[in-house]
C-alpha cells in the first residue's frame, strides 16, 4: 500500500495527568478504509488514546496527523474543517438533554452543513431513525430513553454526518443483545462503505469477529501488540495476551 493511505497516525504521543502517563510513547499508523479495533483492560488508557487520535485531547507530547496533517498547532477554527470529515460517539452517548432527538441530530447537520436546505436535513434524520427502529422517539428528550436508546441516538449522531473516520467508545456497552446486533449492523452497513475507517474501543467478541479488519492491544498506556484481526486469532491462545483470550471466550 502506498503511503498516502495513511488516513491517521501518531508518533512518540504522550498524555500525562497529575504525574501520571495515560499514553506513553503511542507510534501508531492507520490505513484508509479499515476497521480498527483497540482492546485493553480498564484502565488501560483506551478511551483517551481514541480522544487524542480525534483531537479531543491534545497530548502533552508527540505528534498526531490527521489527513497529513500534524494538528497539535490548530486552533479551535483550524480543527474545523477537520471535525467536518469526523463523527464521535461518546461512551455515555453525551447528549444534550435539553434538546429532542430530532434536534440533537440536526445539530451536526446544521453546524457542519449549513446550506443543505430543511426538507434535506429533516428527511436524513428520518431516514436515520428508521435505520434504528426509533422513529417513534424523533420528539422525545434523552431522559425518557433508556442508556442502550441514547447509544444508539449518539452513534446516529455520530453517522449522520457522514463522516471520512467514525471514532466509537464502547458502542454495545449497556445493550441487550439484540439491541446490540442492531448496532453491530448499523456500524457495519457504515463501515462497509467505500472510503470509511472505523476506529473502535470495544472488549467485544461480535465486534471483533464481526466488523474489526485491524487490532491495536493497549496495556498501562502503551500498545503492546497490533496487527491484523486474522494474524492475532491464528496465535495460539496461550501467546496471544491475556485480554484478548478473555474477550475471545
Amino acid at each position: 500500500m502506498e503511503e498516502t493511505e495513511i488516513i491517521l497516525s501518531l508518533k512518540n504521543v504522550y498524555f500525562e495527568t497529575e504525574n501520571y502517563d495515560i499514553l506513553s510513547d503511542v507510534s501508531l499508523a492507520i490505513r484508509r478504509d479499515t476497521f480498527v479495533n483497540i482492546v485493553g483492560k480498564s484502565g488501560s488508557g483506551k478511551s483517551t488514546l481514541l480522544k487524542v487520535m480525534s483531537g479531543l485531547q491534545i497530548p502533552d507530547s508527540g505528534v498526531v496527523e490527521l489527513f497529513g496533517r500534524n494538528i497539535m498547532d490548530l486552533d479551535y477554527d483550524g480543527m474545523l474543517p477537520f471535525r467536518k470529515r469526523m463523527g464521535f460517539a461518546f461512551q455515555d452517548a453525551a447528549l444534550l438533554s435539553n434538546l429532542s432527538i430530532k434536534e440533537n441530530l440536526l445539530l451536526p447537520l446544521s453546524f457542519y452543513n449549513k446550506r443543505m436546505p430543511k426538507h434535506e436535513k429533516e428527511e436524513k434524520i428520518e431516514n436515520m431513525l428508521a435505520k434504528i427502529f426509533m422513529s417513534n422517539s424523533i420528539n422525545l428528550r434523552p431522559a425518557q430513553l433508556s442508556i442502550g436508546e441514547k447509544k444508539l441516538i449518539s452513534i446516529a449522531r455520530a453517522m449522520i454526518i457522514e463522516p471520512a473516520i467514525l471514532f466509537l467508545d464502547e458502542p454495545i456497552v449497556y445493550m441487550d443483545a439484540t439491541m446490540a446486533k442492531s448496532m453491530i449492523n448499523l456500524i457495519k452497513e457504515y463501515s462497509n462503505k467505500e472510503e470509511t475507517t472505523v476506529i473502535c474501543v470495544a472488549n467485544s467478541k461480535n465486534i471483533i469477529t464481526e466488523l474489526a479488519d485491524n487490532l491495536i492491544l493497549i496495556d498501562n498506556g502503551k500498545i503492546v501488540m497490533s496487527g491484523t484481526k486474522n494474524d492475532i486469532l491464528s496465535m495460539e491462545s496461550d501467546k496471544r495476551p491475556e485480554i484478548i483470550n478473555d474477550v475471545l471466550n
